[in-house]
């Protein structure tokens, strides 16, 4: 080949790269231009959209933290498809972009960008953030024809996909794909809030109901339980209020249009209600007015005092007329916080006061002079059973006739201390054997099932703690098991050597001893528990004059080496001997006090130790 032929090729193919490159490049860029977003605002910024269609234009304000239809009606918007609006327009994906000129007048037209488009103008603080013109769907899915002004040339026309946007319709629906298109081509109507009270609940203090001659009244503090204040001031239940207040807060209506004045089927037996709610960050309360019907069934025709106009609700909010006092009550006798609780006393017509205080994390029982360890569990029973006891009835709002309901005497009564606070909680009982209660500082009388006093044991010895020697097995030195007729097994401990030492009959049987048996022995006599302390001790003391078996423990004084070893004496003795899986009597150190344990617990003390 010649070399004029040669470099003409060369100049050739480079030529053609460079042409392509440059196309390569221009396609490329066409395509990300295409994926741009077409606006960009802050969301948080925009306080007027106005929505201009063929037949209606809607003007939607922002004012303070709520939207409202400012035009061509008054009334509070609801939020949840203008945040959608914005949302979306902020997510709008281009697909293909048309210079201005490209479309004839009868594409335009079928591109829905013609008189009959909708103008979509947003704005924040008198200035324009975002306008376009909303055509009709183009051939691919979930998308649409949108037209951008220039400031020269003419708009811009835009093919677009639409992300997608949830929006829930009400609290009992799921979520729906929002329609972009048939919202901006909606009333105004639909525009309007369904939501008849749209407010926090968790920034509500204070809910009035008022009807006639009757009113209920309830408040809280900021993070503070109900109370009902009226007719009567008293505990209120916070999951029954806050239930009413969900509802109220849910209730959606429609407009009223015009409403026909009063007629035959207005109530003659139901007033009018209004109800009253009160709420942070509001300068006045939200006033509800209800105008009952005679059909319990029918709607009801509301007004309130942040909206204009009148409104339908559905028949279920009638029921707001059936609510009592007593419907909205704590129906717990107690609500008691365990981890503020102090001291408890119990005090009975038949037995000692019982007193327990609460040191660090330990409860301890004041017992004949002695400060004790006391049942952890079932002083945390206690105040479980209380927290969980339903009043089964609101039986007077006045104590003026304790007798009647056998507080005059009380059976039984407790206090209870949280710092400075003491609460006083009296038990009566009737001739009937019901059982009755009153806090000492209300005039309530409440009616509950008479088995919660079977929490309150009488007998000081029941608080005690299960515990009976409370050892280490660190001081334990000599262990000494007689049971029944049998020879004693005396088994000697040598801190020295770590060994043990047996004897049986004063015969030497070290080399039969099973350490680990020995070991377990040990274990068991340092953390014994008792099944429970008894307290009808005449049958016990009766059995205990001829113990089934008889355990001494020898244990040092580590903080006093030279003092004299201690010996603990345990007895025990069959509750039934005749029933073998029956629970065993026990003392320790011939204390009046008598515990039992049950077989299993006998059968692990007196496992053979010697081969």
């Amino acid at each position: 080949m010649r070399l004029r032929t040669t470099i003409a090729l060369i100049i050739l193919t480079a030529g053609l790269a460079w042409f392509l490159s440059r196309n390569d490049l221009a396609r490329t860029s066409e395509s990300d231009a295409a994926h741009q977003r077409l606006f960009t605002f802050n969301k948080q910024q925009v306080d007027t959209i106005e929505i201009t269609g063929k037949d209606q234009s809607v003007t939607l304000q922002r004012r303070g933290e709520d939207w409202w239809v400012s035009a061509p009606v008054e009334d509070r918007a609801n939020p949840m498809p203008i945040q959608a609006v914005l949302e979306i327009l902020l997510r709008l994906e281009n697909i293909e972009s048309f210079k201005p000129g490209s479309f004839s007048n009868e594409s335009i037209k079928r591109a829905g960008l013609n008189g009959a488009a909708i103008i979509l103008s947003i704005s924040g603080a008198g200035k324009k953030l975002a306008t376009c013109k909303v055509g009709t769907r183009t051939a691919i899915e979930n998308s649409l024809y949108i037209s951008i002004p220039q400031l020269k040339g003419g708009d811009v026309i835009h093919a677009v996909r639409l992300p997608f946007a949830e929006l829930a319709k009400s609290k009992d629906s799921n979520a729906k794909k929002f329609d972009f298109l048939a919202m901006l081509q909606t009333s105004a109507q639909l525009w309007r809030d369904p939501t008849l009270i749209r407010l926090k609940a968790d920034k509500v203090r204070r809910i009035t109901f008022s009807a006639g001659t009757g009113i209920m009244e309830f408040r809280r503090g900021a993070n503070r339980s109900w109370e009902l204040v009226k007719p009567f001031q008293t505990r209120a239940s916070d999951g029954r209020v806050n239930a009413v207040l969900a509802a109220l807060l849910h209730i959606e209506a429609r407009p009223a249009g015009k409403v026909p004045a009063a007629t035959s089927t207005t109530s003659t037996v139901l007033p009018s209600m209004k109800v009253s709610i009160e709420a942070e960050d509001l300068s006045q309360p939200v006033e509800l007015s209800l105008q009952p019907s005679s059909d319990p069934d029918a709607e009801i025709i509301a007004t309130i005092s942040n909206r204009p106009g009148s409104y339908i609700l559905p028949g279920k909010a009638a029921a707001v007329w059936k609510l009592q006092p007593n419907d909205l009550r704590e129906p717990h006798l107690a609500v008691i916080d365990t981890t503020t609780v102090t001291a408890l006393q119990i005090r009975n017509i038949t037995h000692p006061e019982i007193m327990l205080n609460k040191q660090g994390e330990t409860w301890m029982l004041s017992r004949f002079g002695k400060l004790l360890p006391a049942n952890q569990e079932r002083v945390l029973q206690l105040f479980a059973e209380l927290n969980a006891t339903q009043i089964r009835e609101f039986a007077s709002d006045a104590a003026s006739n304790l007798e009647l309901f056998g507080l005059h005497q009380p059976v039984f009564e407790l206090e209870w201390h949280e710092g400075e606070k003491s609460t006083l909680l009296q038990f009566g009982q009737n001739a009937e054997g019901r059982v009755f209660c009153r806090y000492d500082h209300e005039p309530f009388i409440y009616r509950i099932n008479p088995f919660v006093l079977n929490a309150i044991p009488t007998d000081s010895v029941k608080w005690q703690n299960l515990g009976i020697l409370h050892l280490s097995t660190l001081v334990v030195r000599r262990i000494i098991i007689a049971e029944g007729d049998s020879p004693a097994v005396t088994l000697d401990y040598d801190p020295s050597s770590n060994s043990w030492k047996g004897e049986i009959a004063t015969k030497d049987v070290t080399k039969f001893i099973q350490k680990d048996k020995i070991d377990a022995l040990l274990n068991k006599l340092v953390s014994l528990d008792a099944e429970t302390w008894v307290t009808d001790r005449t049958a016990g003391y009766e059995a205990l004059k001829n113990p089934a078996l008889t355990v001494q423990i020898m244990v040092i004084n580590p903080a006093k080496p030279g003092d004299p070893p201690t010996t603990h004496t345990l007895t025990f003795a069959s509750t039934n001997p005749r029933m073998p899986g029956a629970a065993y009597y026990g003392r320790l150190d011939g204390n009046p006090d008598l515990f039992l344990i049950n077989s299993i617990q006998y059968r692990e003390i007196t496992a053979p130790v010697v081969k």
